[in-house]
């Protein structure tokens, strides 16, 4: 059913080409710059080949050092009518000395040979993007009117980049003065180029592949890319080729609306487990279904922290450029809506980034510093399983800046929960809030990955029981994602009768992660070599005995004193000499003494 519905659209759009081609009013409203939409007719033809019979005239003989211009773009003032415009491709080669007096004179030879009052204009070294309607033309030429070739005299500056125009089919160069100058858009074309009653094309950028598809390995460059990246990337001397799109081009983006997810892109097994020992880690670096770190358990670690962060992009990027362009809101944005609950919406574009955690990790009861980076979408609600809203995020990013960050309470510490994101540019006729628009800004910032950053590094964690229940099994913690959203369709916009076949909304269909995140533990069996203790020896002083000489009081030149038991001075005693008679009594006295005493003991035994 739904290809048949697609066969019927593009045959209704085949037609729709056909008619718009005839529209001669499809250009009513378009920038200052947009020149008016050259219908051709058998008039006209007539016109053409009358003039290019005319012999063109000669500028003044002062032209030694000019360069002639090998096509003339001749383009109507602004008081010049369709009818006066000559047709695309009227070749008038002119000498010119320098780019003002060519403007002159150039007017003068192109008044004089169509009769009329037509200014003839040499169109700058730069792209001519006006549509032209002609007969049998779908009307999305990027360009209906030849440019020249080079330039008389190119300024000197940073860099010259060379364009290619007039459908690819010749070049115009356009010099830069700094490194920071924006590539831009093609001259003539505003913000969008691409308005409520036009088929024109929308500009989506530069690149330097000449039939580019939108695969991501093809470089594109966002107009408001710097010249210095295309010179630091190699391409400032490739030619670059514009990239366009048509409404139908929009219109027909369903079987484009998807992406790649990835989950922990550029980050190492040691940053997903900042506070871990990781012992090895397979597949973070070349991208494989599974990214597995094997952990040691440690002990001694009571929780396990652990960082997240999912990478998200189209698989075209074609599909990026339209979004963030959003031309004339073609694409319905979240302007006015308050309540962001309930699936698949059909009130405004969104897409949902699902977050499933292991059930057996721990979160915190508020998630905080959650970032979502994003030059396409920003983060409007946090949602349960369930859909239901859990919180409603007001930080919403400024214009010009790619990430806003964010904190929501968890209390249920609920392990599955989603992240609605809704379009940042309303589009030029989409809406009054231009706060989160995208235009003019860098390739990065249009056609980079999104990413959501799972903030704090305590916001998720393994406590120590888990970690010690799982170690040695072989059983993993696994973290997954997938995204789904839906386009819905501003038929408002259309022209009749195409709003009325256009699709309402076209859905963004499930795409899962690339890979998941896996975390297994072991036990820490290392053999740690044991360092013997060496303690510092100090040196022994040998101790000596000391041999003292025994000496006597006559050695000194002393006495011995009985009473004081020690040596003395012999003149400080006090000498009592006794007569030899008294010292014969004494020792008689201690013989007889001596004798009663021994004749005693002798008695007392014999009576025993």
């Amino acid at each position: 059913m739904k290809k048949t519905i697609k066969t019927c659209m593009a045959l209704f759009c085949s037609v729709l080409i056909v008619v718009s081609s005839s529209m001669t009013n499809v250009f009513a409203e378009g920038t200052t710059e947009d020149l008016q939409p050259v219908e051709t007719t058998n008039e006209t033809a007539e016109k053409v080949n009358e003039t290019t019979n005319v012999e063109t005239q000669t500028l003044p003989e002062n032209t030694e050092e000019t360069q002639p211009t090998e096509t003339v773009v001749e383009q109507p003032s602004e008081n010049t009518t369709s009818e006066n415009t000559p047709s695309e491709n009227i070749e008038q080669p002119i000498e010119v000395e320098n780019k003002e007096e060519t403007s002159e004179e150039a007017t003068t030879t192109s008044a004089e040979v169509n009769k009329e009052e037509v200014s003839t204009n040499v169109a700058p070294a730069a792209l001519q993007a006006t549509p032209v309607t002609t007969t049998g033309s779908t009307g999305f030429r990027s360009s209906g009117i030849t440019a020249p070739v080079t330039t008389a005299s190119a300024p000197a500056g940073y860099t010259t980049l060379t364009m290619k125009i007039n459908d690819n089919t010749a070049e115009a160069t356009k010099s830069y003065q700094s490194e920071n100058d924006v590539i831009g858009m093609p001259d003539g074309w505003g913000d969008s180029n691409w308005h409520i009653r036009t088929y024109r094309k929308i500009f989506l950028g530069w690149t330097p592949v000449e039939n580019y598809t939108g695969a991501p390995e093809e470089t594109i460059y966002s107009y408001g890319e710097t010249v210095k990246t295309l010179v630091e990337n190699g391409d400032a001397n490739k030619p670059l080729y514009p990239v366009y799109a048509s409404m139908f081009d929009a219109l027909a983006l369903e079987s484009e609306l998807t992406g790649m997810i990835e989950i922990n892109k550029s980050m190492t097994a040691e940053e997903t487990l900042p506070n871990s020992e990781v012992k090895e880690s397979l597949g973070f670096e070349s991208g494989t279904p599974a990214k597995t770190a094997t952990v040691y358990f440690n002990p001694s670690t009571n929780a396990y922290e652990v960082s997240l962060d999912t990478h998200f992009r189209f698989s075209n990027n074609k599909v990026a450029a339209i979004v963030a362009a959003n031309p004339v809101g073609l694409l319905k944005t979240a302007e006015g809506i308050t309540d962001f609950g309930g699936q698949n919406p059909t009130a405004y574009s969104y897409v949902d980034l699902h977050v499933k955690l292991d059930p057996r990790v721990d979160v915190a009861t508020a998630f905080n510093n959650v970032t979502f980076t994003s030059g396409l979408f920003m983060a409007r609600a946090v949602l349960d399983e369930n859909y239901n809203v859990v919180k409603t995020i007001d930080t919403l990013p400024l214009s010009g800046e790619k990430s806003a960050t964010f904190s929501f309470d968890n209390p249920n510490k609920f392990k599955t929960f989603i992240i609605r994101t809704t379009l940042r540019n309303y589009g030029q006729d989409g809406g009054s809030n231009q706060a989160y628009r995208t235009n003019n800004l860098s390739s990065d910032f249009i056609f980079g990955d999104m990413i959501l950053s799972s903030g704090d590094k305590t916001n998720v964690t393994i406590n120590k029981p888990v970690a010690e229940a799982i170690k040695d099994t072989g059983d993993e913690l696994v973290f997954d994602g997938h995204i789904d959203g839906k386009a819905a369709i501003n038929t408002a916009i259309l022209p009749f009768p195409l709003n009325l076949f256009a699709p309402r909304s076209m859905s963004i269909d499930r795409v899962d992660s690339s890979n998941t995140v896996n975390i297994k533990f072991v036990t820490d069996n290392r053999v740690k070599p044991v360092t013997p203790e060496v303690k510092p020896t100090t040196p022994t002083t040998p101790t000596v005995t000391k041999v003292e000489p025994k000496l006597t009081c006559a050695d000194e030149g002393k006495v011995w004193n009985e009473s004081k038991q020690a040596c003395v001075i012999e003149g400080a005693l006090k000498v009592h000499v006794v007569p030899n008679t008294a010292t014969n009594i004494s020792s008689l006295s201690y013989y007889v003494i001596s004798l009663i005493s021994v004749l005693g003991i002798a008695v007392l035994k014999i009576k025993k």
